[in-house]
Protein backbone atom coordinates (compact mmCIF):
# COMPACT_ATOMS: atom_id res chain seq x y z
CA UNK A 1 0.00 0.00 0.00
CA UNK A 2 1.23 3.69 -0.73
CA UNK A 3 0.66 5.91 1.82
CA UNK A 4 -0.27 9.67 0.92
CA UNK A 5 -1.43 12.70 1.76
CA UNK A 6 -5.02 14.30 0.08
CA UNK A 7 -4.70 17.74 1.69
CA UNK A 8 -8.33 18.86 -0.45
CA UNK A 9 -10.85 16.23 0.72
CA UNK A 10 -9.24 15.48 4.52
CA UNK A 11 -9.24 19.36 4.76
CA UNK A 12 -13.15 19.60 3.54
CA UNK A 13 -14.13 16.43 5.96
CA UNK A 14 -11.18 17.88 8.67
CA UNK A 15 -9.66 14.72 8.33
CA UNK A 16 -6.09 13.84 8.93
CA UNK A 17 -4.27 10.89 6.26
CA UNK A 18 -5.51 8.50 3.77
CA UNK A 19 -4.20 5.18 1.68
CA UNK A 20 -4.48 3.89 -1.85
CA UNK A 21 -4.40 0.54 -2.87
CA UNK A 22 -5.09 -0.39 -5.98
CA UNK A 23 -5.85 -3.88 -7.74
CA UNK A 24 -6.12 -4.26 -11.23
CA UNK A 25 -8.92 -7.21 -12.51
CA UNK A 26 -11.77 -7.35 -14.61
CA UNK A 27 -14.87 -5.28 -13.56
CA UNK A 28 -17.32 -7.03 -11.55
CA UNK A 29 -20.27 -9.17 -13.37
CA UNK A 30 -23.15 -8.78 -11.14
CA UNK A 31 -24.31 -12.59 -10.23
CA UNK A 32 -27.47 -13.28 -12.17
CA UNK A 33 -30.76 -12.99 -10.74
CA UNK A 34 -34.27 -12.79 -10.92
CA UNK A 35 -36.13 -10.03 -12.39
CA UNK A 36 -38.19 -8.42 -9.64
CA UNK A 37 -41.88 -6.99 -9.69
CA UNK A 38 -43.70 -4.95 -7.66
CA UNK A 39 -45.64 -6.49 -5.55
CA UNK A 40 -48.30 -3.72 -5.49
CA UNK A 41 -51.53 -4.13 -7.93
CA UNK A 42 -51.47 -1.62 -10.64
CA UNK A 43 -53.11 1.68 -10.50
CA UNK A 44 -56.73 2.32 -11.82
CA UNK A 45 -56.95 3.55 -15.29
CA UNK A 46 -58.16 7.08 -14.24
CA UNK A 47 -55.18 7.55 -12.68
CA UNK A 48 -53.87 7.97 -16.69
CA UNK A 49 -56.53 10.79 -16.56
CA UNK A 50 -54.97 14.10 -18.30
CA UNK A 51 -54.12 17.18 -15.54
CA UNK A 52 -53.11 20.73 -16.09
CA UNK A 53 -51.47 22.86 -13.37
CA UNK A 54 -53.18 26.19 -11.62
CA UNK A 55 -52.53 29.26 -14.48
CA UNK A 56 -49.34 30.18 -13.65
CA UNK A 57 -48.65 34.23 -14.70
CA UNK A 58 -45.43 35.99 -15.13
CA UNK A 59 -45.14 39.74 -14.10
CA UNK A 60 -43.31 42.50 -13.16
CA UNK A 61 -42.81 45.21 -10.39
CA UNK A 62 -42.23 48.78 -11.03
CA UNK A 63 -38.59 48.50 -10.83
CA UNK A 64 -38.62 45.00 -12.65
CA UNK A 65 -38.27 42.68 -10.26
CA UNK A 66 -39.84 39.37 -11.65
CA UNK A 67 -42.82 38.57 -10.06
CA UNK A 68 -44.03 34.44 -10.66
CA UNK A 69 -47.91 34.17 -9.56
CA UNK A 70 -50.24 31.56 -9.68
CA UNK A 71 -53.81 31.93 -7.91
CA UNK A 72 -54.90 29.82 -5.16
CA UNK A 73 -58.58 29.06 -3.35
CA UNK A 74 -56.93 28.34 0.00
CA UNK A 75 -57.11 31.83 2.47
CA UNK A 76 -53.55 32.02 3.08
CA UNK A 77 -51.22 33.38 0.69
CA UNK A 78 -47.45 31.74 0.40
CA UNK A 79 -44.65 34.67 -0.74
CA UNK A 80 -40.88 33.61 -1.70
CA UNK A 81 -38.11 36.24 -2.27
CA UNK A 82 -35.86 34.14 -4.63
CA UNK A 83 -32.10 35.00 -5.52
CA UNK A 84 -30.36 32.85 -8.37
CA UNK A 85 -27.11 34.58 -8.11
CA UNK A 86 -27.33 33.34 -3.82
CA UNK A 87 -26.77 29.68 -4.07
CA UNK A 88 -23.85 27.88 -4.21
CA UNK A 89 -23.09 26.86 -7.46
CA UNK A 90 -21.64 30.39 -8.34
CA UNK A 91 -18.12 30.05 -8.66
CA UNK A 92 -17.65 33.91 -8.01
CA UNK A 93 -17.78 33.49 -4.75
CA UNK A 94 -16.38 31.32 -1.92
CA UNK A 95 -17.98 28.21 -0.94
CA UNK A 96 -20.49 28.41 1.94
CA UNK A 97 -20.82 32.59 1.72
CA UNK A 98 -24.11 31.98 0.34
CA UNK A 99 -25.16 29.85 3.27
CA UNK A 100 -23.94 31.77 5.82
CA UNK A 101 -25.62 34.69 4.46
CA UNK A 102 -28.76 33.72 3.53
CA UNK A 103 -28.83 32.28 7.21
CA UNK A 104 -27.87 35.05 8.75
CA UNK A 105 -30.89 37.41 7.28
CA UNK A 106 -33.53 35.38 8.84
CA UNK A 107 -31.50 36.52 12.29
CA UNK A 108 -32.65 40.17 12.19
CA UNK A 109 -33.06 43.37 10.73
CA UNK A 110 -31.54 46.48 11.06
CA UNK A 111 -34.72 47.62 12.69
CA UNK A 112 -35.88 44.31 14.27
CA UNK A 113 -32.93 42.64 15.83
CA UNK A 114 -32.78 39.37 16.97
CA UNK A 115 -35.24 37.76 17.93
CA UNK A 116 -37.54 40.97 16.82
CA UNK A 117 -37.63 39.75 13.85
CA UNK A 118 -39.05 36.42 13.88
CA UNK A 119 -41.60 37.57 16.53
CA UNK A 120 -42.92 40.22 14.07
CA UNK A 121 -43.49 37.52 12.07
CA UNK A 122 -44.57 34.97 14.54
CA UNK A 123 -46.94 38.34 15.80
CA UNK A 124 -48.71 38.17 11.99
CA UNK A 125 -49.01 34.09 12.13
CA UNK A 126 -45.98 33.06 9.90
CA UNK A 127 -41.99 32.47 9.87
CA UNK A 128 -39.23 33.76 7.95
CA UNK A 129 -38.04 30.40 6.57
CA UNK A 130 -34.23 30.71 4.45
CA UNK A 131 -34.32 27.40 1.70
CA UNK A 132 -30.53 28.51 0.24
CA UNK A 133 -29.32 25.74 -2.11
CA UNK A 134 -26.93 25.20 -4.92
CA UNK A 135 -29.58 26.65 -7.40
CA UNK A 136 -30.12 29.72 -5.30
CA UNK A 137 -31.36 31.11 -2.00
CA UNK A 138 -34.92 31.57 -1.57
CA UNK A 139 -37.10 32.90 2.03
CA UNK A 140 -40.70 32.52 2.20
CA UNK A 141 -43.61 33.55 4.14
CA UNK A 142 -47.20 33.05 4.47
CA UNK A 143 -49.79 35.42 5.23
CA UNK A 144 -53.65 36.38 5.49
CA UNK A 145 -54.93 38.66 3.17
CA UNK A 146 -55.61 41.07 5.59
CA UNK A 147 -51.94 40.90 6.59
CA UNK A 148 -50.35 40.88 3.19
CA UNK A 149 -49.34 44.25 3.36
CA UNK A 150 -47.73 43.93 6.75
CA UNK A 151 -45.97 40.17 6.00
CA UNK A 152 -44.74 41.86 2.82
CA UNK A 153 -42.96 44.95 4.17
CA UNK A 154 -41.40 42.54 6.93
CA UNK A 155 -39.46 40.03 3.78
CA UNK A 156 -38.58 43.16 2.28
CA UNK A 157 -37.16 44.73 4.87
CA UNK A 158 -35.14 41.38 6.31
CA UNK A 159 -34.02 41.16 2.25
CA UNK A 160 -32.86 44.57 2.19
CA UNK A 161 -31.55 45.73 4.84
CA UNK A 162 -30.49 42.60 7.35
CA UNK A 163 -28.43 43.64 10.75
CA UNK A 164 -25.61 41.17 10.03
CA UNK A 165 -24.98 40.90 13.93
CA UNK A 166 -21.33 39.57 15.08
CA UNK A 167 -22.78 37.55 17.53
CA UNK A 168 -24.89 36.05 15.37
CA UNK A 169 -22.06 35.47 12.42
CA UNK A 170 -20.20 33.62 15.10
CA UNK A 171 -22.78 31.44 16.46
CA UNK A 172 -23.68 30.36 12.88
CA UNK A 173 -19.92 30.02 11.96
CA UNK A 174 -19.74 27.65 14.84
CA UNK A 175 -22.53 25.60 14.14
CA UNK A 176 -21.20 25.34 10.04
CA UNK A 177 -17.60 24.33 11.80
CA UNK A 178 -19.42 21.67 14.03
CA UNK A 179 -22.01 20.08 11.09
CA UNK A 180 -18.45 19.37 9.36
CA UNK A 181 -16.82 18.05 11.98
CA UNK A 182 -19.90 15.90 12.42
CA UNK A 183 -19.87 14.31 8.94
CA UNK A 184 -16.62 12.86 9.61
CA UNK A 185 -18.21 10.76 12.32
CA UNK A 186 -20.96 9.78 10.10
CA UNK A 187 -20.89 7.25 7.42
CA UNK A 188 -23.51 8.06 5.32
CA UNK A 189 -22.63 11.65 4.73
CA UNK A 190 -18.92 10.99 4.62
CA UNK A 191 -19.61 8.42 1.80
CA UNK A 192 -21.92 11.10 -0.12
CA UNK A 193 -19.13 14.34 0.57
CA UNK A 194 -16.65 11.80 -0.95
CA UNK A 195 -18.65 10.65 -4.36
CA UNK A 196 -19.01 14.46 -5.02
CA UNK A 197 -15.71 15.50 -4.52
CA UNK A 198 -14.81 12.28 -6.57
CA UNK A 199 -17.03 12.72 -9.84
CA UNK A 200 -16.75 16.85 -9.97
CA UNK A 201 -13.67 17.71 -8.79
CA UNK A 202 -12.15 20.79 -6.19
CA UNK A 203 -12.71 23.07 -9.29
CA UNK A 204 -16.34 22.24 -9.48
CA UNK A 205 -18.76 23.65 -6.65
CA UNK A 206 -20.45 20.54 -7.23
CA UNK A 207 -17.48 18.65 -5.71
CA UNK A 208 -17.36 20.21 -2.29
CA UNK A 209 -19.60 20.52 0.94
CA UNK A 210 -22.31 23.33 0.04
CA UNK A 211 -21.12 25.31 3.06
CA UNK A 212 -17.62 24.97 2.24
CA UNK A 213 -14.04 23.44 3.87
CA UNK A 214 -13.45 23.34 7.35
CA UNK A 215 -10.87 26.01 6.76
CA UNK A 216 -12.70 28.08 4.50
CA UNK A 217 -15.73 28.12 6.70
CA UNK A 218 -13.26 29.17 9.75
CA UNK A 219 -11.11 31.71 8.58
CA UNK A 220 -14.43 33.22 7.06
CA UNK A 221 -15.43 36.85 8.11
CA UNK A 222 -18.63 38.86 8.69
CA UNK A 223 -17.36 41.73 6.26
CA UNK A 224 -16.78 39.03 3.76
CA UNK A 225 -20.88 38.25 4.77
CA UNK A 226 -21.55 42.02 4.42
CA UNK A 227 -19.64 42.61 0.82
CA UNK A 228 -21.20 39.38 -0.33
CA UNK A 229 -24.98 40.68 0.55
CA UNK A 230 -24.28 43.76 -1.04
CA UNK A 231 -23.20 42.76 -4.43
CA UNK A 232 -25.47 39.99 -4.67
CA UNK A 233 -28.87 41.05 -3.36
CA UNK A 234 -29.88 43.43 -5.98
CA UNK A 235 -33.19 44.21 -8.14
CA UNK A 236 -31.27 42.62 -10.87
CA UNK A 237 -30.72 38.95 -9.53
CA UNK A 238 -34.17 39.49 -7.55
CA UNK A 239 -37.77 37.60 -8.10
CA UNK A 240 -41.00 36.92 -6.07
CA UNK A 241 -42.86 34.37 -6.28
CA UNK A 242 -46.49 34.10 -5.27
CA UNK A 243 -49.46 30.95 -4.67
CA UNK A 244 -52.85 32.44 -3.60
CA UNK A 245 -54.84 35.77 -3.50
CA UNK A 246 -56.00 38.03 -5.85
CA UNK A 247 -53.14 38.86 -8.56
CA UNK A 248 -53.64 42.67 -9.03
CA UNK A 249 -53.64 43.40 -4.98
CA UNK A 250 -50.83 40.60 -4.32
CA UNK A 251 -48.94 42.84 -7.22
CA UNK A 252 -49.97 45.68 -5.67
CA UNK A 253 -49.01 44.90 -2.09
CA UNK A 254 -45.40 43.69 -3.24
CA UNK A 255 -44.85 46.74 -5.16
CA UNK A 256 -45.44 48.96 -2.23
CA UNK A 257 -42.98 46.43 -0.16
CA UNK A 258 -39.93 46.22 -3.03
CA UNK A 259 -41.09 48.72 -5.67
CA UNK A 260 -39.13 51.62 -4.10
CA UNK A 261 -35.64 49.23 -3.97
CA UNK A 262 -33.00 50.59 -6.15
CA UNK A 263 -29.95 49.02 -6.77
CA UNK A 264 -28.17 50.61 -10.02
CA UNK A 265 -25.56 51.89 -8.31
CA UNK A 266 -23.86 48.36 -7.51
CA UNK A 267 -22.10 46.85 -9.96
CA UNK A 268 -23.14 44.19 -12.12
CA UNK A 269 -21.98 40.74 -11.53
CA UNK A 270 -19.88 38.60 -14.05
CA UNK A 271 -22.11 36.17 -15.84
CA UNK A 272 -22.14 32.73 -14.33
CA UNK A 273 -19.20 30.43 -15.04
CA UNK A 274 -20.05 27.69 -16.54
CA UNK A 275 -17.89 24.80 -14.40
CA UNK A 276 -15.70 22.51 -15.44
CA UNK A 277 -16.18 18.69 -14.61
CA UNK A 278 -13.61 16.67 -13.89
CA UNK A 279 -12.53 13.97 -16.48
CA UNK A 280 -15.00 10.78 -16.49
CA UNK A 281 -13.17 7.91 -14.35
CA UNK A 282 -13.76 4.28 -15.05
CA UNK A 283 -15.47 2.39 -12.33
CA UNK A 284 -13.65 1.85 -8.95
CA UNK A 285 -14.36 1.02 -5.45
CA UNK A 286 -13.75 3.46 -2.74
CA UNK A 287 -13.55 2.25 1.29
CA UNK A 288 -14.11 4.22 3.59
CA UNK A 289 -12.56 2.80 6.62
CA UNK A 290 -14.97 3.16 9.65
CA UNK A 291 -12.24 0.53 11.83
CA UNK A 292 -15.88 -0.50 14.54
CA UNK A 293 -19.70 -0.90 13.68
CA UNK A 294 -21.81 -3.67 13.23
CA UNK A 295 -23.43 -1.71 9.32
CA UNK A 296 -21.59 -0.98 6.34
CA UNK A 297 -23.35 2.23 3.74
CA UNK A 298 -22.95 1.39 0.61
CA UNK A 299 -23.04 4.27 -1.88
CA UNK A 300 -23.63 3.84 -5.90
CA UNK A 301 -23.75 7.15 -7.95
CA UNK A 302 -22.97 8.24 -11.74
CA UNK A 303 -23.18 11.75 -13.10
CA UNK A 304 -26.17 13.02 -14.29
CA UNK A 305 -27.61 15.52 -16.02
CA UNK A 306 -28.59 19.13 -15.40
CA UNK A 307 -32.20 19.73 -13.77
CA UNK A 308 -34.15 21.32 -17.14
CA UNK A 309 -32.40 18.03 -19.17
CA UNK A 310 -35.14 16.66 -21.09
CA UNK A 311 -34.49 13.07 -19.79
CA UNK A 312 -35.79 14.31 -16.43
CA UNK A 313 -39.40 12.82 -17.12
CA UNK A 314 -37.54 9.31 -17.75
CA UNK A 315 -35.38 10.06 -14.51
CA UNK A 316 -37.92 10.61 -12.09
CA UNK A 317 -39.84 6.95 -13.37
CA UNK A 318 -36.37 5.08 -13.28
CA UNK A 319 -35.73 6.33 -9.95
CA UNK A 320 -38.87 5.39 -8.47
CA UNK A 321 -38.79 1.99 -9.80
CA UNK A 322 -34.89 1.06 -8.80
CA UNK A 323 -35.13 2.55 -5.22
CA UNK A 324 -38.18 5.30 -5.01
CA UNK A 325 -40.67 3.76 -3.59
CA UNK A 326 -41.29 0.85 -1.28
CA UNK A 327 -42.06 -1.73 -3.65
CA UNK A 328 -39.14 -0.65 -5.51
CA UNK A 329 -36.66 -3.07 -7.02
CA UNK A 330 -33.43 -2.00 -4.54
CA UNK A 331 -35.63 -2.38 -1.45
CA UNK A 332 -37.39 -5.51 -2.25
CA UNK A 333 -34.14 -7.47 -2.92
CA UNK A 334 -32.35 -6.09 0.12
CA UNK A 335 -35.10 -6.29 2.19
CA UNK A 336 -37.46 -8.57 1.35
CA UNK A 337 -35.65 -11.20 -0.46
CA UNK A 338 -31.74 -11.17 0.89
CA UNK A 339 -32.81 -9.40 4.40
CA UNK A 340 -29.24 -7.37 4.42
CA UNK A 341 -31.22 -4.15 4.91
CA UNK A 342 -33.90 -2.27 6.70
CA UNK A 343 -34.35 -0.78 3.39
CA UNK A 344 -32.65 0.89 0.33
CA UNK A 345 -32.77 4.52 -1.69
CA UNK A 346 -32.35 6.27 -4.48
CA UNK A 347 -32.29 9.52 -4.99
CA UNK A 348 -31.91 12.00 -7.86
CA UNK A 349 -29.43 14.94 -6.90
CA UNK A 350 -29.45 17.23 -9.65
CA UNK A 351 -28.80 21.07 -10.22
CA UNK A 352 -28.11 23.57 -12.70
CA UNK A 353 -25.32 22.45 -13.48
CA UNK A 354 -26.17 18.59 -13.09
CA UNK A 355 -25.71 16.45 -10.47
CA UNK A 356 -25.37 12.69 -9.25
CA UNK A 357 -27.87 9.80 -9.59
CA UNK A 358 -27.02 7.98 -6.04
CA UNK A 359 -28.22 4.59 -4.96
CA UNK A 360 -27.62 4.01 -1.22
CA UNK A 361 -28.64 1.45 1.88
CA UNK A 362 -26.83 0.59 4.93
CA UNK A 363 -26.67 -3.93 5.62
CA UNK A 364 -25.06 -5.60 7.94
CA UNK A 365 -21.19 -5.58 8.11
CA UNK A 366 -20.78 -9.42 7.55
CA UNK A 367 -23.26 -8.84 4.07
CA UNK A 368 -21.54 -6.02 2.69
CA UNK A 369 -19.95 -7.63 -0.21
CA UNK A 370 -23.15 -9.46 -0.78
CA UNK A 371 -25.29 -6.26 -0.26
CA UNK A 372 -23.07 -4.74 -2.88
CA UNK A 373 -23.26 -7.21 -5.53
CA UNK A 374 -26.99 -7.51 -5.50
CA UNK A 375 -27.66 -3.81 -5.37
CA UNK A 376 -25.32 -3.85 -9.36
CA UNK A 377 -27.19 -6.65 -10.41
CA UNK A 378 -30.33 -4.67 -9.89
CA UNK A 379 -28.87 -2.15 -11.74
CA UNK A 380 -27.54 -4.33 -14.21
CA UNK A 381 -31.50 -5.83 -14.80
CA UNK A 382 -33.09 -2.54 -15.69
CA UNK A 383 -30.49 -1.70 -18.40
CA UNK A 384 -31.01 -5.00 -20.09
CA UNK A 385 -34.58 -5.99 -19.39
CA UNK A 386 -37.47 -3.62 -19.64
CA UNK A 387 -39.39 -3.28 -16.16
CA UNK A 388 -43.16 -4.94 -16.18
CA UNK A 389 -46.25 -3.31 -16.84
CA UNK A 390 -46.98 -3.75 -13.14
CA UNK A 391 -44.02 -1.52 -12.15
CA UNK A 392 -44.44 1.07 -14.99
CA UNK A 393 -48.13 1.72 -13.90
CA UNK A 394 -47.45 1.64 -10.59
CA UNK A 395 -44.23 4.41 -10.50
CA UNK A 396 -46.56 6.42 -13.11
CA UNK A 397 -49.32 6.75 -10.68
CA UNK A 398 -47.09 7.22 -7.66
CA UNK A 399 -44.86 10.12 -9.40
CA UNK A 400 -47.76 12.11 -10.78
CA UNK A 401 -49.96 12.13 -7.83
CA UNK A 402 -46.85 13.54 -6.03
CA UNK A 403 -46.40 15.96 -8.77
CA UNK A 404 -49.71 17.10 -8.95
CA UNK A 405 -49.92 17.49 -5.15
CA UNK A 406 -47.33 20.19 -5.07
CA UNK A 407 -50.26 22.32 -6.11
CA UNK A 408 -52.85 21.21 -3.93
CA UNK A 409 -51.66 23.96 -1.03
CA UNK A 410 -50.08 27.34 -1.26
CA UNK A 411 -47.15 26.67 0.30
CA UNK A 412 -46.53 23.38 -1.91
CA UNK A 413 -47.39 25.61 -5.07
CA UNK A 414 -44.51 27.70 -3.92
CA UNK A 415 -41.44 25.02 -4.69
CA UNK A 416 -42.96 24.32 -7.55
CA UNK A 417 -42.67 27.99 -9.06
CA UNK A 418 -39.20 28.53 -7.46
CA UNK A 419 -38.03 25.74 -9.68
CA UNK A 420 -39.65 27.47 -12.72
CA UNK A 421 -37.36 30.39 -11.77
CA UNK A 422 -33.86 28.53 -10.78
CA UNK A 423 -34.10 26.49 -13.78
CA UNK A 424 -35.20 28.85 -16.85
CA UNK A 425 -38.70 26.32 -17.22
CA UNK A 426 -41.86 27.56 -18.96
CA UNK A 427 -44.59 28.54 -16.95
CA UNK A 428 -46.22 25.74 -18.45
CA UNK A 429 -43.89 23.49 -17.63
CA UNK A 430 -45.87 21.84 -14.73
CA UNK A 431 -48.82 20.65 -17.63
CA UNK A 432 -46.45 19.54 -19.85
CA UNK A 433 -44.19 17.35 -17.29
CA UNK A 434 -47.05 15.36 -16.23
CA UNK A 435 -47.69 14.54 -19.66
CA UNK A 436 -44.42 13.39 -20.34
CA UNK A 437 -44.42 11.24 -17.42
CA UNK A 438 -47.55 9.70 -18.46
CA UNK A 439 -46.24 9.19 -21.72
CA UNK A 440 -43.24 7.15 -20.35
CA UNK A 441 -42.70 3.71 -21.77
CA UNK A 442 -40.65 0.51 -20.08
CA UNK A 443 -38.79 1.02 -23.34
CA UNK A 444 -37.63 4.77 -22.25
CA UNK A 445 -36.85 3.53 -18.83
CA UNK A 446 -34.11 0.92 -20.07
CA UNK A 447 -32.87 3.32 -22.24
CA UNK A 448 -32.48 6.14 -19.76
CA UNK A 449 -30.63 2.80 -17.44
CA UNK A 450 -28.09 2.50 -20.27
CA UNK A 451 -27.46 6.31 -20.50
CA UNK A 452 -27.61 7.17 -17.30
CA UNK A 453 -26.33 4.40 -15.36
CA UNK A 454 -23.50 2.66 -16.82
CA UNK A 455 -21.57 0.19 -15.41
CA UNK A 456 -18.47 1.97 -16.52
CA UNK A 457 -18.71 4.88 -14.59
CA UNK A 458 -20.63 3.66 -11.34
CA UNK A 459 -18.63 5.55 -8.36
CA UNK A 460 -18.67 3.24 -5.66
CA UNK A 461 -18.13 4.02 -1.95
CA UNK A 462 -18.53 1.55 1.27
CA UNK A 463 -18.03 2.98 4.30
CA UNK A 464 -17.04 -0.13 6.79
CA UNK A 465 -14.81 -1.72 8.97
CA UNK A 466 -11.73 -2.32 6.31
CA UNK A 467 -10.56 -5.72 8.38
CA UNK A 468 -13.87 -7.09 7.97
CA UNK A 469 -14.96 -6.15 4.28
CA UNK A 470 -12.05 -5.67 2.35
CA UNK A 471 -11.79 -9.06 1.32
CA UNK A 472 -14.94 -10.20 0.39
CA UNK A 473 -15.72 -6.69 -1.69
CA UNK A 474 -11.81 -7.80 -3.34
CA UNK A 475 -13.96 -10.64 -4.70
CA UNK A 476 -16.09 -8.89 -6.85
CA UNK A 477 -12.78 -8.16 -8.97
CA UNK A 478 -13.13 -4.31 -9.20
CA UNK A 479 -10.54 -2.49 -11.63
CA UNK A 480 -9.78 -0.54 -9.06
CA UNK A 481 -10.37 -0.71 -5.17
CA UNK A 482 -9.04 2.83 -3.01
CA UNK A 483 -8.86 3.15 0.85
CA UNK A 484 -9.55 5.93 2.60
CA UNK A 485 -8.67 6.35 6.31
CA UNK A 486 -10.34 9.75 7.35
CA UNK A 487 -9.96 11.06 11.42
CA UNK A 488 -10.56 14.10 12.93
Amino acid sequence: MSARWTARVAMALLCASCGTVRTRAELPQPAPVEQNVARSPAPPAESERAWSAPTIEQLALSNGIPLYFSSHSADQIAIAYCNQRAGEDDLGAPAGLASITSAMITDGSEAHRGRALQLAFAQRGTTLVDHTSRAGACFSVRASRAELDEVAALLAEAVRSPAFDEGDFVARRTAQMDERAGNVLSRAPLARLLAHDLVFGSAHPYGRPETGLGPEIRARTLAEVRAYHRARYTTANSALVVAGGEREAVRAALDRAFGAWQTADVPALAPRQTPTIAPRRAARLHIIDTHSGSQSHILVAWPGPARHDGDWPALVVLERVLGGMFSSRLNLALREDEGYAYGAHTSLSLSRFGGLIMARTNVETSVTAQGLRRLLAEVSLLRDHEISDEELATALALERAEHQSGFETPGSALIELTQLHFYGLSLDYPTRLDAAIRAITAREVKIAARRWLPQSEALIVVAGPRREIEAPLQELRFSEIEHWNFQR
